[in-house]
């Protein structure tokens, strides 16, 4: 099993990522300013900012964005499930958020990547809420032809039973 804590080597530019916040909460990651070195001068290339999922938001971002608030969301959910416990359980519990095979199953609910030629996630999640409408729609459209149907065997009883009730 491997984790996203297992990365080695350099951020690819070109990759890019889906990440969910699954949790009730927003969830806000800080970068630092980034500088280029150039020489004996230091270029600022961008400064300081704040990154927010909100709760149940799917955010596309770049490798070292997506790794970062990937590892750091699975942080804060791991040690979430510690609250309210005491003692031994505790620890345990929060020394269990370095422990790969514990964070996993939180990594794969949280990062996806994007492959070029593979459907997304906001395309699955597009087309399911689709299907839940038109599903939606067939089943109105049957409940009122049930419906009329009712009502026109009603009205032939009624004619039967007046016409044979003299």
């Amino acid at each position: 099993m491997s984790s996203y804590l297992d990365f080695e080597g350099v951020y690819d530019s070109q990759k890019r990522y889906i990440v969910f916040n699954w949790s009730e909460e927003n969830f806000t990651q800080h970068f630092g300013q980034e500088a280029s070195y150039n020489d004996n001068n230091v270029v600022m290339t961008k400064p300081a900012y704040d990154l927010t999922i909100k709760a149940g938001e799917m955010r596309e971002m770049g490798h070292f964005e997506a790794l970062t608030c990937t590892k750091h969301f699975v942080n804060r959910e791991i040690l979430k499930t510690a609250e309210g416990k005491e003692g031994k359980e505790k620890e345990r519990i929060e020394m269990s958020a370095g422990n790969k095979d514990v964070r996993k199953p939180f990594e794969d609910k949280t990062l996806q990547e994007l492959v070029p030629g593979a459907e997304s996630p906001f395309m699955k999640e597009m087309r399911e809420t689709i299907r839940k409408e038109e599903i939606a729609k067939l089943n109105k459209k049957e409940e009122k032809a049930e419906k009329v149907e009712v009502k026109k065997e009603d009205k032939k009883e009624e004619k039967k039973t007046k016409e044979f009730a003299e």
